[in-house]
C-alpha cells in the first residue's frame, strides 16, 4: 500500500439492510462488527446506491427491507463504530427523518449521521411523499437543507434546569425554522440538538446531477461509481465551495484483502480522505467476509477494536461544529417567567 504519512485514511463500511440483519442474527458476526475498527458504518447503503444486482426485478419492498434507523438502533447496542443511516426523499418527510436520526444520535451520545441520497429502488413511483415533489437531486438537496435547519432549532444548552429560578428551558432560544422549499416547515423540531451540534449530514453522489447539487450544509460526501474520482474530488474542494467537507470514495470489494487495500490507496491518491467499503455482491455476500476486509484494512486486531468509543462522530472525522443556520430566525416561544414554573 502506498504510504500517505500526512493522514490516516478514513475507512467506513456500508451495509445493506439484509447484511445488518444477518449481523444481528449471529453473535459471532456481531462480535466481528464491534471489532472492525471502521471509522463508522453506514446502514442501508442499498437504499440509495445503484446496484444492478439488488435492483434487478424489484417492484416494491422485500421482507428484509428493515428501516435503517431501526437496524442502527439495534446495532448500537453491540458497540463498535458510530452509525450513519441512509435516507432518501421517497418515504419520510424531512421533519420525520430529522427527528428519527436525532433520536438515534441522542441514544448513541453524538455518534450518528445521515447519508442522504436521491433514490430508493424499492419502487414507490416518481414523486416524493406519495405525490409530492419530483424525485431527483434538487428535491434531495432541498430536503437535506430542511433537515439541517431542523437539527439546529432547539439549542441543547437552552436546557438549563434552573431550580432556583424555576426555569427548565430558556424557551425564547428555541427558533422557528420557517423553511419554504419542497415542503413548508414552521418548526421547531420536538427534540433538543445533539451533543455534537448536529448529526453528521452526508451526501451520496453517483452521477453528475447529484454532484452538482451537493448542499452547502453537507459535512461529508460519498462518491459512488465515479469514473474520474480525482476530478470529482477536486470539484468538490474548489468549485463547489466545500473545502472542509470530508470526501470518501465508495468501493465494492470482493473476498480478497488486496482489493480493499488497493481501494484505500486509490482513494487517497485521488485526493479523498478515505473509502466506504461495501460488498461487491451485497445481497449474496456473507457480511463476515466484508467485516474481515474492513478490519484488515483499518488495522484493527481480532481481539479488540481500536475505534474511539467516547468521541463523537464529528470528532472522529475531524469536523468542526456545524455552521449556524438560524441565528436570525424568530423565537418559537416567549421567554419563560419564574411564576409560570413555580
Amino acid at each position: 500500500m502506498t504510504s500517505h504519512p500526512a493522514r490516516r485514511p478514513i475507512v467506513a463500511v456500508g451495509l445493506t439492510g439484509e447484511e445488518a440483519l444477518r449481523i444481528l442474527d449471529d453473535a459471532a458476526v456481531c462480535e466481528r462488527w464491534a471489532a472492525t475498527g471502521a471509522t463508522f458504518g453506514v446502514i442501508g447503503i442499498d437504499r440509495i446506491a445503484r446496484n444492478p444486482q439488488s435492483e434487478a426485478g424489484r417492484t416494491g419492498p422485500r421482507p428484509t427491507d428493515i428501516d435503517p434507523s431501526l437496524a442502527a438502533t439495534a446495532l448500537a447496542r453491540a458497540g463498535g463504530p458510530p452509525l450513519v443511516v441512509t435516507g432518501a426523499a421517497h418515504h419520510d418527510l424531512p421533519y420525520n427523518l430529522a427527528r428519527r436520526v436525532l433520536s438515534l444520535d441522542h441514544l448513541t451520545h453524538g455518534r450518528t449521521g445521515l447519508l442522504f441520497g436521491a433514490r430508493d429502488p424499492r419502487g414507490h413511483g416518481e414523486t416524493a411523499w406519495h405525490g409530492g415533489a419530483e424525485l431527483g437531486a434538487v428535491t434531495a438537496a432541498d430536503a437535506a437543507l430542511a433537515i439541517a435547519r431542523l437539527w439546529q432549532s432547539w439549542p441543547l444548552d437552552s436546557i438549563v434546569a434552573d431550580k432556583e429560578a424555576g426555569i427548565l428551558v430558556q424557551s425564547d432560544r428555541i427558533r422557528r425554522v420557517d423553511y419554504h422549499g419542497v415542503v413548508d416547515i414552521a418548526g421547531p423540531l420536538s427534540a433538543p440538538a445533539s451533543v455534537q451540534g448536529a448529526p453528521v449530514l452526508a451526501w451520496y453522489a453517483d452521477d453528475d446531477d447529484l454532484l452538482a447539487e451537493i448542499p452547502a450544509v453537507a459535512d461529508l460526501v460519498v462518491l459512488g461509481g465515479v469514473v474520474e474520482p480525482a476530478g470529482a474530488v477536486s470539484r468538490i474542494r474548489t468549485k463547489l465551495g466545500l473545502p472542509n467537507s470530508v470526501v470518501l470514495i465508495e468501493s465494492p470489494v470482493e473476498a480478497d484483502v488486496e482489493g480493499a487495500d488497493t481501494a484505500v490507496t486509490a482513494a487517497l491518491d485521488a485526493g479523498a480522505d478515505g473509502v466506504l467499503l461495501r460488498s461487491a455482491q451485497s445481497t449474496l455476500d456473507d457480511p463476515a467476509r466484508l467485516l474481515d476486509r474492513v478490519r484488515a484494512v483499518s488495522g484493527a486486531s481480532v481481539e479488540a477494536a481500536p475505534t474511539d468509543t467516547n468521541s463523537t462522530l464529528r470528532v472522529l472525522l475531524g469536523l468542526g461544529a456545524p455552521a449556524p443556520l438560524l441565528e436570525s430566525a424568530d423565537p418559537a416561544f416567549t421567554a419563560p417567567t419564574t411564576s409560570v414554573y413555580r
